[in-house]
Protein backbone atom coordinates (compact mmCIF):
# COMPACT_ATOMS: atom_id res chain seq x y z
CA UNK A 1 0.00 0.00 0.00
CA UNK A 2 1.49 3.14 -0.77
CA UNK A 3 2.62 5.42 2.05
CA UNK A 4 0.22 8.29 1.00
CA UNK A 5 -2.32 5.91 2.13
CA UNK A 6 -0.85 5.01 5.61
CA UNK A 7 -0.23 8.37 6.12
CA UNK A 8 -4.17 9.66 5.33
CA UNK A 9 -5.06 7.11 7.48
CA UNK A 10 -2.85 8.30 11.12
CA UNK A 11 -3.69 11.73 10.11
CA UNK A 12 -7.54 10.72 9.74
CA UNK A 13 -7.44 9.47 13.04
CA UNK A 14 -5.91 11.98 15.18
CA UNK A 15 -8.37 14.49 13.36
CA UNK A 16 -10.83 12.48 15.79
CA UNK A 17 -8.75 12.07 18.76
CA UNK A 18 -8.58 8.08 17.70
CA UNK A 19 -5.07 7.76 18.91
CA UNK A 20 -5.43 4.40 20.14
CA UNK A 21 -6.10 3.92 16.36
CA UNK A 22 -3.84 5.83 15.34
CA UNK A 23 -1.25 3.88 16.85
CA UNK A 24 -2.34 0.68 15.72
CA UNK A 25 -1.97 2.15 12.28
CA UNK A 26 1.51 2.95 13.00
CA UNK A 27 2.14 -0.69 14.37
CA UNK A 28 0.34 -2.51 11.09
CA UNK A 29 2.37 -0.42 8.62
CA UNK A 30 5.76 -2.08 10.53
CA UNK A 31 4.21 -5.25 10.86
CA UNK A 32 4.03 -5.36 7.02
CA UNK A 33 6.91 -2.52 5.45
CA UNK A 34 10.54 -2.63 7.06
CA UNK A 35 10.58 1.13 6.88
CA UNK A 36 8.16 4.20 6.74
CA UNK A 37 8.74 6.88 4.14
CA UNK A 38 9.16 10.40 5.35
CA UNK A 39 5.67 11.39 5.41
CA UNK A 40 4.57 8.64 7.63
CA UNK A 41 7.10 9.64 10.42
CA UNK A 42 6.18 13.39 9.95
CA UNK A 43 2.73 12.10 10.50
CA UNK A 44 3.12 10.05 13.31
CA UNK A 45 5.56 12.65 14.81
CA UNK A 46 2.86 15.48 14.45
CA UNK A 47 0.43 12.99 16.64
CA UNK A 48 2.72 12.23 18.97
CA UNK A 49 3.57 16.07 19.71
CA UNK A 50 -0.80 16.64 19.94
CA UNK A 51 -1.22 14.13 22.73
CA UNK A 52 1.96 15.98 24.58
CA UNK A 53 4.67 13.52 23.78
CA UNK A 54 7.08 15.35 23.49
CA UNK A 55 9.96 12.96 23.74
CA UNK A 56 8.68 9.90 22.20
CA UNK A 57 8.46 12.54 19.13
CA UNK A 58 11.66 13.49 19.58
CA UNK A 59 13.50 9.94 19.85
CA UNK A 60 11.43 9.28 16.67
CA UNK A 61 12.65 11.90 14.69
CA UNK A 62 16.61 11.60 15.90
CA UNK A 63 15.81 8.04 15.00
CA UNK A 64 15.07 8.75 11.27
Amino acid sequence: MPMCVWTAVIDGFVSIKRFDRERATWDALHSVEHTSGAVVYAAYITSLFSKGRIQHAMSLFHAF
